[in-house]
Formats: structure tokens, C-alpha cells, sequence
């Protein structure tokens, strides 16, 4: 994962290499947000899988970026977003 999720992401690579590091290392904050994600279907009652949360997640975050947007803080705004995603699709 990149070394400071505190600094402005402001470009499609950054943002692509946050949510890549997720799917792929084990590390503490893709084990959070991962397990939050998880916890939410499980609450909600949904048949979903987190790859298909974290997708649309993904998409919404390229859009925002595109259309000007900075995301501050990428582990809350992916964590916030994921929760809003999973509240739509109940």
C-alpha cells in the first residue's frame, strides 16, 4: 500500500493502487476495511460478494476523481462509501 494514506489523492493511478493493495495484501488496513465490507452484507442480508461492493466503490471513486473531486483520507472514504453502496443494494 502506498505510505501515507493522510496525502491527497488526486490522480487515477494512486486511487487504482489503493484499492489494488486491498485485493491483494494481507496487510492490517485491507483486513479492516475487507472485514467491514463482509460484516455489512452479513448485516444487510444480502447474497453479494465484497468484490462486487468494492467495485462499484471503485467506480464511484473514478467518477469523483474525474469530476474534480480530491479524496483526503482513501481507507474512510472507501470504507464510508462501501457502507452507502451496501445500504443501496438492501
Amino acid at each position: 500500500m502506498p505510505q501515507s494514506y493522510t496525502a491527497v489523492i488526486c490522480t487515477r493511478e494512486q486511487f487504482d493502487s489503493v484499492i489494488t493493495s486491498l485485493l491483494k495484501e494481507r496487510s492490517e488496513d485491507s483486513l479492516a476495511v475487507l472485514g467491514f465490507i463482509r460484516k455489512r452484507i452479513f448485516q444487510y442480508h444480502l447474497h453479494c460478494d465484497v468484490c462486487l461492493v468494492l467495485n462499484e466503490v471503485y467506480f464511484r471513486g473514478l467518477k469523483f476523481i474525474t469530476s474534480g473531486g480530491e479524496i483526503q483520507s482513501p481507507l474512510p472514504w472507501i470504507r464510508a462509501t462501501a457502507y452507502n453502496v451496501i445500504r443501496e443494494m438492501s
